[in-house]
């Protein structure tokens, strides 16, 4: 299988280690859809992407873009169909109620910088590399790279990875924003996801969920419609129960006692 998937309650992992250079085909975003219907439904509390791929000269991969080999006899409306594809299936990526850890150690390129956009925090090593290739290609990104990175880094510093395709290094990424955090190793990274998970499951996956989808959904709304979601994610909060054990344990939770959360209720609307 091109995706290897690793579930172990309350964590998923999924590592990229396929093909040259960890390149995604229509195989990976066949297997990427299934995973997004097991995690709508599931009650697991974080997904944590990474790669340990070498290249034959040893050089790390994350996700070095889309495979661009298996489009070489492919008619323009097939290019056209495959790239909305891709687009569906990163946009439902960005909003499964999992809280999503992308761990970093290699080149993120093209479609793999556009990866790290569906992700809620993002973990790089010194390793890592990071850029977006396509104008050199004659095209733009195509799976969000045009239309949301700036949402994350700002508009001047998504001109300067999409338009000049500029590679960045850790240290860079880090501070354009792009990142969250810079460690040593990818061994480091691990630990850090599992401090990551401890703290999740300190919190009401019902309410991580529901602040998670307001705030996805918040920018470009007017300030009306962006209060309107806060009231529904918390009355959501209340009709669920959630808010009552968290009064009722309130005391426990000073003690660093687990509260005995329910299962998640995502949100509708």
């Amino acid at each position: 299988m091109p995706l290897l998937i690793e579930r172990t309650d309350p964590v998923v992992h999924l590592e990229f280690g396929h093909g040259k250079a960890n390149e995604i085909g229509r195989s990976e975003l066949v297997e990427l859809e299934h995973l997004i219907d097991e995690l709508e439904r599931s009650d697991a509390r974080l997904l944590v992407s990474f790669s340990r791929k070498r290249t034959s000269r040893g050089t790390p991969i994350f996700v070095a873009g889309a495979n661009v080999a298996e489009r070489a006899d492919w008619s323009t409306d097939e290019v056209r169909q495959h790239v909305q594809w891709q687009r569906r299936v990163l946009a439902r990526l960005r909003h499964i109620p999992q809280f999503h850890v992308a761990l970093v150690s290699g080149a993120a390129l093209g479609w793999g910088l556009e990866f790290l956009i569906a992700c809620d925090s993002r973990i790089a090593t010194p390793e890592a590399t990071f850029a977006l290739p396509e104008t050199g290609l004659g095209i733009v990104p195509g799976a969000g790279g045009t239309s949301e990175l700036q949402s994350l880094i700002g508009l001047p510093q998504a001109l300067r990875l999409g338009a000049l395709g500029e590679t960045i290094d850790a240290a860079e990424a880090l501070r354009i924003g792009l990142v969250q955090e810079v460690v040593c190793d990818l061994e480091q990274a691990m630990l850090r996801v599992d401090r990551i998970r401890d703290r999740l499951l300190a919190n009401s996956p019902t309410a991580v969920a529901a602040f998670k989808d307001a705030c996805l959904r918040s920018p470009g709304l007017s300030y009306a419609d962006r209060s309107a979601l806060e009231a529904r994610a918390y009355e959501l909060c209340l009709d669920s129960g959630e808010a009552q054990l968290g009064r009722e344990h309130f005391e426990d939770l000073r003690k660093g006692i687990a509260v005995p959360w329910q299962p998640r209720v995502r949100p509708r609307w």
